[in-house]
């Protein structure tokens, strides 16, 4: 684990898996956050881990963020140092720390146990200067779903010239990223099925959803805002005694 300063700040980061990993509590002292737990319940989870490392006190386990998970706090921090700490962080930490130059995403529709990779040539990448922009540009995308939803993030996408993402066929309708909560297509995909000969009380759907959101930390919609959404995918209500949705049901 390799250790830096930032104006008398320490901030200990390694790699991994071609990833950067930073340990969350040096990130919030530099960012002037007090409460980590509560600042890394709002990162995905693939943005966040624990390690165990050795230290002057023994072996401890150390919460960790990943780079795209330190972006998301920088962009949230109100603190005035905060751009300062970003162009640190991209211009002397990750040139120190980083083995390769190459910039992956995993794709969204890959196949189990697979791997989607769009490589830096793909993207038009050619220098790290320009990898850590795409970095830069990935991360706010993240904080504008986060904060203001997947239209807003959307609309930023376009905004900053980011590549136009391929449409989500999830078998019922043919959906762009706007269409869909983040929280609800994750949710269809783990939990249901889709099947124009199937139909489930919406109740039903909706508690499912809910408990699948607080398994996850995440926070659901109201129940009003979480049937707008199965409605743009194609599922739709109608009444008999209750409510039902009709092309979907939960997996056993």
């Amino acid at each position: 684990m390799l250790s830096f300063s930032f104006e008398g700040t320490q901030l200990r980061a390694f790699e991994e898996g071609e990833e950067s990993w930073f340990v969350a509590q040096d990130v919030c002292s530099l960012l002037g956050i007090v409460n980590v737990s509560d600042a890394l319940l709002k990162l995905d989870d693939d943005e966040k881990g624990l390690v165990t490392s050795d230290t002057l006190g023994g072996r401890q386990q150390l919460l960790i963020v990943s780079e795209s998970g330190l972006y998301v706090l920088i962009f949230r921090s109100r603190k005035q140092e905060a751009k300062r700490i970003r162009k640190w962080v991209t211009q002397e930490v990750l040139p120190t720390i980083r083995k390769t130059g190459r910039y992956e995403l995993a794709a969204n529709d890959a196949d189990e146990g697979s791997k989607g990779v769009i490589s830096s040539d793909t993207l038009g990448l050619d220098s790290p200067d320009d990898i850590e922009r795409m970095r830069v540009k990935i991360a706010l995308i993240r904080e504008a779903r986060h904060a203001y939803g997947p239209k807003s993030a959307r609309g930023l996408w376009e905004a900053i010239g980011l590549p136009d993402v391929q449409r989500i066929d999830l078998g019922v309708g043919t959906l762009t990223a706007d269409d869909l909560d983040p929280t609800v297509r994750d949710w269809i995909e783990a939990r249901c099925s889709l099947d124009p000969s199937c139909r489930t009380k919406s109740t039903a759907l909706y508690n499912d959803y809910r408990d699948w959101c607080k398994e996850r930390e995440e926070m659901p919609l109201a129940q009003q805002a979480f049937g707008r959404f199965l409605t743009r995918a194609g599922l739709r209500a109608f009444h008999s005694n209750v409510t039902w949705r009709r092309g979907i049901r939960l997996k056993d």
